[in-house]
């Protein structure tokens, strides 16, 4: 028999994305419990994408959460990408693929034996051989097939969606379960006995007191950071700061199945298509570029004026423990990276599928809390690392000097063999880093000797074959629009 207190109510501050998602996640996870979850809509300054991209981990807590993805879609007007086309500073472009490469050849990996034949034929480009890549560029889309034999086994799309629709539709969802919503902000927090929290005093004249509280606040921190009083540990020697600006504009034309994005001197520029609007998505340095200009360069319709873009600072680094007493941090409560490869929800998502295996009674012991943080820790600066190799190699003349060992460790392995390992708690598997890397171009220097077993004659045919697999898909494939039409034609309302 348990004797410890069990944790019976929980209390969500903030009401932006992270917030509903934390409360949609916990409702749903932990209904069989009885736990009491509520939402305390204090104002949240969260930047983030007018359009959301969903890649890795937002299915597995999709499933989590238990949403049906075509009433999800059809509701926010969503759409699917099937990656990422980047653009360098001197105008290099490539596709990295959300999936994997076509049937692999036996007996060796197909990136060992595509980096011998890149070798021989510098024309061999990676993404040549991913039905996802070939399938964005044509404005093609298929859904992944579960028969390891078929091509379409390989694609892994993700979702473009509306970001307010997508909060608004797991705050509805969230409530359907019997999420409390409070309007009233917090006046103040209330300190208790080993510092923990004790209550909320809100502006109403009410209060809260709930076993745990969940920090959704923004890069206020106002749990976490400033009530606990836990310290923010800048990266700014890697990841200077800089500002964030986004924009919605109504789409001019159907949307492809693929997320633009594109570096400059003065930051990154990310466009990403619903089926009625177009994100635009800016992290730029404010000391080289201002919004005006930004604006200018707009060439997709109407000019629009600064009064419709939000446009905040961001501070990329981490507060020391994510989890203190009572209290978890989320989003950029917790942590911040440039959300330009990935955006901070996936590492919220990665967080709270962590703590859900972490679930605590109420005495929140140490040995747990310890345990998260340093897995927490370890996914959100490798999240950092992912987004500082696109810097490294499509600003090369812009990126820092500084580069944080753990990335170098990484790089270094991959430009010796060109083969990474798994690492724990990733958000980025080690194959879809693999993939941007030999997408970008980076040539290792050797590639496996088991390679060799393999006569070329007999390496040609196979990556041949591969090519003709994917053409043979291609010509049967829907369009995107058509897939969008059938699937999750979207609801007005």
């Amino acid at each position: 028999m348990n004797n410890q207190p069990a944790i019976r109510s929980v209390a969500i501050v903030g009401a932006g994305l992270v917030g509903w998602t934390a409360a949609a996640t916990l409702a749903s996870a932990l209904k069989a419990q009885g736990v009491k979850v509520l939402v305390v809509d204090d104002p949240v300054e969260e930047p983030g994408p007018a359009i959301e991209v969903g890649r890795f981990g937002m299915r597995r807590m999709h499933d989590i959460i238990g949403l049906d993805e075509r009433h999800l879609l059809a509701t926010t007007h969503g759409a699917f990408t099937l990656g990422v086309e980047w653009t360098g500073c001197r105008g290099e472009t490539f596709i990295h693929p959300f999936g994997d490469h076509g049937i692999s050849p036996n007996p060796i990996r197909f990136e060992q034996g595509f980096i011998k034949r890149r070798r021989a034929d510098q024309s061999e480009a990676f993404s040549d051989y991913f039905l996802a890549a070939q399938a964005a560029k044509a404005g093609k889309f298929a859904f992944l097939d579960p028969n390891p034999r078929s091509i379409l086994s390989t694609l892994n799309p993700g979702m473009h969606l509306n970001t307010e629709r997508y909060r608004q539709y797991l705050q509805a969802f969230a409530q359907r379960l019997g999420v409390e919503y409070l309007t009233a902000s917090i006046d103040t927090i209330v300190m208790g006995s080993h510092g923990f929290i004790e209550r909320l005093a809100l502006s109403d004249g009410s209060s809260v007191a709930v076993d745990f509280y969940i920090d959704c606040t923004g890069a206020h921190s106002r749990l976490l950071g400033k009530a606990l009083k836990v310290p923010f540990q800048s990266w700014s020697q890697w990841l200077p700061s800089k500002r964030i600006a986004t924009l919605k504009r109504p789409a001019a034309s159907a949307p492809m199945p693929l997320t633009r994005c594109r570096a400059h001197p003065w930051g990154w520029h990310r466009v990403a298509q619903a089926q009625f609007a177009t994100g635009h998505e800016w992290v730029y340095d404010p000391g080289r570029i201002n919004l005006e200009q930004l604006l200018d360069r707009l060439g997709d319709g109407p000019s629009a004026d600064t009064h419709q873009v939000a446009d905040v600072a961001i501070n990329a680094g981490r507060r020391e423990v994510f989890w203190q007493n009572n209290c978890l941090a989320l989003g950029m409560a917790g942590g911040c990276v440039d959300p330009i490869a990935l955006s901070n929800l996936h590492w919220a998502h990665s967080a709270l599928i962590l703590f859900l295996d972490c679930w605590p009674d109420r005495d929140c012991l140490p040995c747990v809390r310890q345990e998260f943080n340093r897995l927490c820790g370890e996914t959100l600066e490798r999240l950092r690392d992912f987004q500082q190799v696109h810097a490294i190699l499509l600003q090369p003349n812009e990126s820092q000097a500084q580069v944080p060992e753990s990335l170098s460790r990484r790089l270094e392995l991959f430009r010796h063999r060109g083969r990474l390992l798994p690492y724990e708690n990733d958000v980025v598997p080690a194959g879809a880093w693999e993939a941007l890397l030999l997408s970008a171009g980076i040539l290792p220097e050797q590639y496996e000797p088991g390679v060799d077993i393999v006569p070329e004659h007999e390496l040609v045919s196979q990556h041949r074959k591969i090519k003709q697999a994917i053409q043979r898909a291609l010509e049967k494939m829907p369009s995107h629009a058509q897939v969008l039409a059938s699937y999750c034609p979207p609801l007005r309302n």
